[in-house]
């Protein structure tokens, strides 16, 4: 069953309001923060009377199929197309470049055109203002991007961007088995809302690997380190994980990973420590670890791992792919436990500002992903 995010339930609420305001000019209730941030943004639409609110548009263009809902829009005296975002980030708002090439910008204005029966040519200038409406400020305070440019822009823009992927994408098979699964986004801007059905038949293998997503820049850097990390362990140990070559020879110092910029990890009194061997020897399973202190972790949010009892040790070795994995699920346990005890004693803080909040916010939803 689709399941509705808190984030996602509060843009709604928020669209209903501006859309019961230019539809029948109902105030929003100023009482509920979603009524607040709609007030804020309705500051800078039009009138009632003036616009439009979630039009929709139901039509086919040069072979693919659009159904589209505007937010606002505005024909008269000159054209303009609004969309409103409610975000608990404005480092992903869009800067007037990037919303000059934003599909959702080329489409409404496409399909505004198509749909009216008119060329660019007719229509001259058009303003797309994206209303982003930070939910963590207080006092809400709404962020306008504008950008204004000439319908024929707009309109090649579609015709040799946007309207080739779209016909591909009509084209392509309507059954979702049959096209790979993107998992890297999956709790990206609060969580999608389809995450738990996408996620319901996961392998362990397939959730593990959303974290090394190429498209995050961040993920990337942290994954690497902590292989790196595991093969400077595994050939110190010389247990044959990771093979090596004979003029290849074992690092010295294995160098720290870096810590995440919103959480500070705690200092490892162990961290000058040779490696120690991952495993226990035959006859050591009930046997509890005397000393050991854990190595420096990196926290990698966004997994979950089903972490089943450790196989006995005179079960079939383990095929090398497998070996590394089981040394991933250590590292990532630990850490996940470092997290923990980090945010706990960081939110005991008396002197924390919203700032703070805010990413102790997001490392609780990082660990409860994780």
């Amino acid at each position: 069953m689709r399941k509705t995010t808190p984030s996602a339930a509060l843009g709604i609420e928020v669209h209903d309001h501006k859309e019961r305001w230019i539809k029948e000019r109902k105030s929003p209730p100023l009482n509920t923060p979603s009524g607040r941030l709609a007030a804020v943004g309705l500051a800078l639409t039009p009138s009632p009377g003036q616009c439009e609110a979630e039009k929709q548009i139901k039509q086919t263009i040069d072979g693919v199929f659009w159904w589209v809902k505007i937010d606002v829009h505005h024909l008269e005296p000159s054209w303009g197309v609004y969309d409103y975002k409610t975000t608990s980030n404005l480092e992903y708002a869009h800067t007037p470049a990037s919303l000059a090439e934003d599909f959702q910008r080329i489409i409404y204005v496409e399909n505004l055109l198509m749909y009216k029966e008119v060329s660019p040519a007719q229509v001259g200038d058009v303003l797309s203002r994206w209303i982003y409406l930070p939910t963590y400020l207080k006092r809400p305070k709404a962020h306008p991007v504008d950008w204004v440019e000439k319908a024929s822009i707009t309109h090649d823009r579609y015709v040799d961007v946007v309207h080739p992927i779209a016909l591909e994408v009509e084209n392509a098979s309507r059954e979702p088995e049959d096209h790979p699964r993107h998992l890297d986004a999956c709790d990206e801007f609060g969580g999608c809302e389809f995450r738990e059905i996408c996620h319901s038949n996961l392998s362990t293998k397939e959730k593990r690997r959303a974290i090394f997503a190429p498209s995050h820049k961040e993920k990337i850097v942290m994954a690497s380190a902590l292989m790196e990390k595991i093969k400077a362990r595994a050939a110190a140990n010389g247990d044959g994980v990771i093979e090596t070559t004979a003029n290849e020879k074992p690092p010295a110092d294995v160098p720290p990973t870096p810590s995440s910029p919103s959480v500070d990890s705690p200092e490892d009194p162990a961290k000058d420590d040779p490696p120690k061997r991952r495993g226990r020897p035959p006859g050591s399973k009930n046997k509890p670890k005397s000393g050991e202190q854990p190595p420096e972790q990196q926290v990698l949010p966004g997994i979950e791992h089903d972490v089943g009892p450790e196989p006995e040790m005179d079960s079939p070795p383990l095929p090398e792919r497998e070996t590394v994995i089981d040394l991933l699920d250590a590292e990532f346990q630990t850490a996940r436990l470092v997290m923990a005890q980090t945010i706990v004693k960081l939110a005991s803080r008396p002197d924390l500002t919203v700032s703070d909040i805010r990413d102790l916010a997001g490392a609780l939803t990082d660990l409860r992903l994780f």
